[in-house]
C-alpha cells in the first residue's frame, strides 16, 4: 500500500515487520528489495534479493532475481547510468508474487 503511495520508507518498515515474523516470506523479501531500489539503495536491494532467492519456490522467480542482481551489478559498475533493476522489479513483482 505505501509503495503505491510513493512512501518507500514506510513500505520498508512494514516489510521488515513482516520479515521479523516470518524471515523466509518470499513476497515480503522481493517487495522489500523493490522498495530499496526505489530509494536507490542498491546494496540493500541486492542483499535482500539474495535472501529472496534462497526463499523462492520456483525457477522462474530465481531466474528473475538473478537478472535483477545482474542489473544492479551493472548499474553500480556504470554509476550514473539509469539502470533497469527497479523497472524489472516493477514489471515482475505481481507475476512472481503469484507464482
Amino acid at each position: 500500500m505505501y509503495l503505491s503511495q510513493r512512501n518507500s520508507t514506510e513500505t520498508i518498515k512494514e516489510y521488515q515487520v513482516a520479515l521479523a515474523r516470518k524471515s523466509d516470506f518470499f513476497p515480503a523479501q522481493f517487495n522489500l528489495a523493490g522498495a530499496y531500489l526505489v530509494l536507490k539503495d542498491n546494496a540493500s536491494a541486492q542483499d535482500t534479493l539474495v535472501r529472496a532467492r534462497a526463499s523462492a519456490l520456483n525457477a522462474a522467480a530465481r531466474t528473475k532475481i538473478d537478472e535483477m542482481i545482474a542489473q544492479i551489478d551493472t548499474h553500480i559498475a556504470t554509476a550514473g547510468v539509469k539502470g533497469s533493476a527497479e523497472e524489472g522489479w516493477r514489471s515482475s513483482r505481481m507475476q512472481i508474487s503469484r507464482e
